[in-house]
């Protein structure tokens, strides 16, 4: 009798001391998780999974964490198991509706928004999310709705307003656009979206100065963006043909060595600078840009029939009609009077 019953203590003390192990791993997962870690945080989840721990939490951090490093595929899994665990955790079903997003399941995306909302009404980012689901699907006045949805929330929801500014743009409504990422601006005169979304607006509006002066903004906080350097190219042109678009020539060849050479901006620099004299290059240059820095490139030398040849290429290659194709595909309209 007093063996078995030494027996049961040794286990029970063994299933304690497994249950702290794990906590541990977790609480640990949690914190790298707060740092961005990710890839050491979804191996603490793992240990505290083996060594036991069997709660909605753990399952749906899992998954976020494995969401951030694009597993999409196996954060589905560890987010369905949370759901299994417990239907009422409206986080899992949100984790789960942007990995369907990401995988362009949008169907199922929009189901799992759905369902955070039956959950719990009052949460704005399961709004916030089924406006971008809108965007998607080019549902521009759903997706509206909802981003206000969202604001009544929370009346500070930055990536509300700045996508607001971008469904907008997309509508044509520049204004009304400007108007939205005016206010996201102004509490976080920092956000780089909305400096490239403005920039772009006013830049189709005419207003050139003011486009340059939200391109310089948006090369002060992104300079490794091949397209922030394309706009202000586009920008220059317009203000100045000669001069200021030379001088950023000069621009941009001061700011090369800035970058690894193996770098998509380090290509697109040298690839602008030297086709002339480098003709090679633009065989092995791969890009979304390459056949629009090609027209641009035929039209600084005036070299019109070809600038066209390109600019269709380009357009006939773009997949998705985003603000950037919109800009595009006016300025080749205004050029060709097409």
């Amino acid at each position: 009798m007093i063996k078995k019953i030494l027996i049961f203590l040794f286990i029970n003390i063994a299933l304690i001391i497994c249950a702290d192990e794990a906590d541990d791993f977790y609480s640990k997962g949690d914190d790298l998780f707060l740092e961005k870690k990710y890839n050491e945080a979804i191996e603490c989840y793992k240990k505290a999974i083996d060594l036991g721990k069997n709660n909605v939490g753990v399952y749906n951090n899992m998954g976020y964490a494995l969401y951030n490093i694009k597993n999409y595929d196996e954060a589905i899994k560890f987010l369905k198991k949370a759901i299994e665990i417990d239907p009422t955790y409206y986080g899992a079903y949100l984790n789960r509706g942007n990995c369907y997003l990401k995988k362009g399941l949008l169907e199922q995306a929009k189901q799992d928004y759905y369902k955070v909302i039956e959950i719990n009404p009052e949460y704005q980012t399961s709004y916030y999310n089924l406006g971008i689901y809108y965007d998607e699907i080019d549902d521009f006045e759903k997706s509206i709705y909802y981003y206000e949805k969202a604001l009544k929330l929370d009346p500070k929801y930055l990536s509300a307003y700045n996508n607001l500014g971008y469904v907008y743009g997309k509508k044509r409504k520049y204004w009304k656009a400007i108007e939205y990422l005016n206010k996201c601006l102004k509490l976080d005169p920092d956000h780089v979206n909305s400096y490239y979304i403005r920039g772009i607006c006013f830049l189709l509006l005419n207003f050139y100065e003011k486009a340059n002066s939200d391109f310089d903004n948006l090369l002060r906080l992104d300079k490794i963006s091949s397209e922030n350097y394309i706009l202000k190219l586009i920008t220059l042109f317009k203000i100045s043909p000669k001069k200021e678009y030379l001088n950023y020539l000069k621009f941009l060849e001061s700011k090369k060595n800035d970058f690894d050479k193996d770098s998509e901006i380090y290509k697109f620099i040298n690839f602008y600078l030297y086709y002339d004299t480098n003709k090679e290059f633009y065989k092995t240059y791969d890009s979304k840009y390459k056949y629009f820095l090609l027209a641009y490139k035929m039209l600084s030398l005036k070299r019109l029939k070809e600038a066209k040849i390109y600019f269709n290429i380009y357009l006939s290659n773009s997949k998705h009609k985003d603000l950037f194709y919109i800009l595009t595909e006016n300025e080749i309209k205004n050029i060709f009077f097409i």
